[in-house]
């Protein structure tokens, strides 16, 4: 569409990413960040979603990946749902401005 954005980032939890991932257009491209488990929905609710989400992801016209923020995370990630996701870590941290007002 017109006024989309060409990249979402989305983090946790899990039931946004999923919802994002709905009612986005197509042809916007979602990136799942996980930087820990996801949290704060129920677990058997959990597997469900990122069992949809893996399905997207795997499809040949997929537009959703999924990328860990550490080595570590991607082991907890890949021990707990079987599922292999690449780690990029953080390359820059937000420091406060050092203006004086």
């Amino acid at each position: 569409a017109e006024n989309s954005p060409d990249v979402v980032v989305c983090t946790t939890p899990i039931l946004f990413c999923h919802t994002l991932v709905k009612v986005l257009p197509a042809d916007v491209n979602v990136i799942i960040y996980v930087d820990d488990l996801f949290d704060m929905v129920p677990v058997w609710m959990e597997r469900d979603i990122l069992e949809r989400l893996v399905q997207v992801a795997w499809s040949e016209t997929s537009n959703v990946y999924f990328l860990a923020s550490a080595p570590f995370v991607a082991a907890l990630v890949e021990y707990s749902w079987g599922l292999e996701i690449p780690a990029i870590s953080r390359v820059a941290a937000y420091v406060p401005s050092m203006e004086h007002k």
